[in-house]
C-alpha cells in the first residue's frame, strides 16, 4: 500500500477549478517532483497533502485520513516548507534556536533530544551562526533555511516542498539540493515548482500539474538545460562593481552627459547590536540603466533598497535621487520619484479591488482623473491584470499579486524603479511579462534597481552589476 493516497481532490476559489478529481499515489520513501505553472494549484495541492487545507477522505497516509489525525500527530508525520517562509514563523520565538525548538518542544520531547534535533538542523542549514538572530531580523534567505531547519527538526516521513529555495542565492540553493539528496530514500520528498530546471536535478519521477489534474512527464519534453557558459559570458560582458572598491558603477555612455537618476556616495549602514552591513559604499544609476543588485543572503540587498526608498536612514553617507538628497524629501516627495515593489507584495497591498489598489498612488500624489485612469488601464494592461481589475487582490494567485504591486507603481511613473527579487517563483509566461516591462521602462528612460539570486535572468535584463558579496 503507498504511503500517499489522493482519491478524488476537488479545490475552487471562487468559480475558479485549480483541482479537480485529481488522484495520486505515493510510495515511501520516493522522490516526487510536481511541475506546474503560476496558479496551477501547486500551493493548493501541497497544502492539502500537509494538512493545512481541507477536510474529507480525499488524502490518506498509511491507509488512514490525514484529517482524522491528530494536530501533534500530523506534524510528526509531514512537514511543509511553503514560498513565503515568514508565515511559517511562530512568533513565539525570539531567536533562530527557539525557533527551531518550537516544533520538538511541542511534542514533549526529552530536553536532550530537542537540543540533539535543534544543533543538527542548525549544522545542515547553515545557520549556526545566525543562532542567537531574532528570526524577523533575517533576510528572505535566511528565514527560508530556518524555516527548512525547523522543518527537519521535527525528523517528519515527508517532506512537502513548495518552491523551497525560491528565496536562496546560488550558493545557498546548492546547499539545500545537497541537503535533500542526503535525504532521498530515507524521508518521502515531494517538491512543487515552477522551474524544471529546479526539478531534474532533485530527480525522481516527474508530473505535471495542470487543469486541475496531474499528468506523467517525459524528461524528453522538458526545456534544455540553462547554457552555464552563455549565462557566464554575458554576466562577464557587463560592468561589474564590488562593494569593496569604493568606486562608483559606471553610468551608461548614452546617460554619461546627463545627471545620475540615483547617485549613492560613501553609504554606510548597520543595524543595532550587529556587524556593519555596508560600508562606504557609492554607485551611481542612469536614465535607461538597470543595475542588479546581488550577492548571498544577508549581504545587505534589501536593506539598500530601503535605504533608497526612505524606509531606512544610513549612518553615514549621501543618497541622492534627480539630484535631490533623500534627507530633505517628504515622503510624498520621494513616492513622486521612487516605486518599490518588495518580496512578498501581498504585504503592500491593501485596497479591495486590484482597480483601486492600482488608483492608489496617483490619487495620493493629486494627479488629474483623466491621468489616473490613463495610467491604471495602461498598468493593468502591461501587467495581464485587467480581467481581474475588480477582484481582490488577496484572492490573486502569488504572482498575480506580485504584479498588482508592479502595476500600482508603474501607474505613478516613478524616475526609479526598484524591484526586490520580482522574479521570484514567476513561471516562463509570467517571467516574460516581466522582461517585457523591464525593457520597456529602461526605453523610456526609467532607472531601475533589481534584486535576483536569478544569475540568468539578471544576464537576460542588467545593464550593470553591483555585487555585494565580494567585501
Amino acid at each position: 500500500m503507498a504511503l500517499i493516497e489522493i482519491r478524488g481532490l476537488s479545490a475552487a476559489f471562487g468559480n475558479t477549478t485549480v483541482l479537480d478529481q485529481l488522484d495520486l499515489s505515493v510510495e515511501a520513501g520516493t522522490t516526487l517532483a510536481i511541475l506546474g505553472g503560476n496558479g496551477s494549484g501547486k500551493t493548493t495541492l501541497a497544502r492539502h497533502l500537509s494538512g493545512w487545507s481541507g477536510d474529507g477522505d480525499a488524502v490518506r497516509i498509511d491507509g488512514k485520513p490525514l484529517a482524522g489525525r491528530s494536530i501533534a500527530e500530523r506534524a510528526s508525520l509531514i512537514q511543509y516548507v511553503g514560498q513565503v517562509p515568514s508565515r511559517h514563523l511562530s512568533g513565539r520565538a525570539f531567536s533562530v534556536r527557539d525557533e527551531i525548538a518550537f516544533g520538538p518542544e511541542n511534542l514533549l520531547l526529552p530536553r536532550g533530544e530537542i537540543a540533539r534535533r535543534v544543533e543538527a538542523a542548525l549544522e545542515r542549514t547553515g545557520l549556526t551562526g545566525l543562532a542567537a538572530r531574532d528570526p524577523f531580523t533575517l533576510s528572505g534567505g535566511e528565514q527560508q533555511r530556518l524555516v527548512l531547519a525547523a522543518a527537519l527538526a521535527m525528523e517528519p516521513e515527508i517532506l512537502v516542498l513548495d518552491e523551497p529555495v525560491s528565496n536562496l542565492d546560488p550558493e545557498a540553493r546548492g546547499e539545500v539540493l545537497d541537503i535533500l539528496a542526503e535525504l532521498v530514500g530515507r524521508v518521502t520528498l515531494v517538491w512543487l515548482d515552477t522551474s524544471p530546471e529546479l526539478l531534474r536535478q532533485l530527480g525522481g519521477r516527474l508530473l505535471r500539474l495542470e487543469e486541475g489534474r496531474l499528468h506523467e512527464v517525459d524528461p524528453l519534453e522538458l526545456p534544455p538545460k540553462t547554457d552555464i557558459a552563455a549565462t557566464e559570458a554575458k554576466l562577464s560582458a557587463l560592468p561589474t562593481f564590488r562593494a569593496a572598491a569604493y568606486e562608483p558603477v559606471p553610468v551608461a555612455l548614452g546617460a554619461a552627459a546627463s545627471p545620475p537618476v540615483l547617485a549613492v556616495e560613501r553609504l554606510s549602514f548597520l543595524y543595532a547590536g550587529a556587524a556593519p552591513l555596508l560600508t562606504d559604499l557609492s554607485f551611481r544609476v542612469g536614465a535607461g540603466e538597470i543595475l542588479a543588485l546581488i550577492g548571498p543572503n544577508g549581504a545587505g540587498k534589501s536593506t539598500l533598497l530601503r535605504l533608497i526608498n526612505g524606509l531606512l536612514k544610513p549612518r553615514a553617507g549621501r543618497i541622492e535621487i534627480a539630484g535631490r538628497d533623500t534627507r530633505k524629501l517628504r515622503v510624498d516627495e520621494l513616492a513622486q520619484h521612487v516605486g518599490t515593489v518588495f518580496q512578498e507584495p501581498e504585504y503592500q497591498i491593501f485596497e479591495p479591488t486590484v482597480r483601486r489598489e492600482v488608483e492608489f498612488g496617483p490619487r495620493q500624489l493629486g494627479v488629474a482623473k483623466a491621468v489616473i485612469e490613463s495610467r491604471r488601464d495602461a498598468a493593468l494592461t502591461r501587467t495581464g491584470l485587467v480581467v481581474e481589475a475588480d477582484r481582490h487582490p488577496l484572492d490573486l494567485t502569488h504572482a498575480q499579486q506580485r504584479f498588482v504591486a508592479i502595476a500600482s507603481v508603474l501607474a505613478n511613473a516613478p524616475k526609479l524603479l526598484l524591484l526586490d527579487e520580482a522574479q521570484r517563483g514567476l513561471d516562463a509566461v509570467h517571467t516574460e511579462r516581466l522582461e517585457a516591462i523591464l525593457a520597456a521602462e529602461r526605453a523610456a528612460g526609467t532607472a531601475t534597481v533589481i534584486i535576483s539570486h536569478d544569475l540568468d535572468f539578471v544576464a537576460r535584463n542588467a545593464t550593470a552589476i553591483l555585487d555585494l558579496g565580494a567585501r
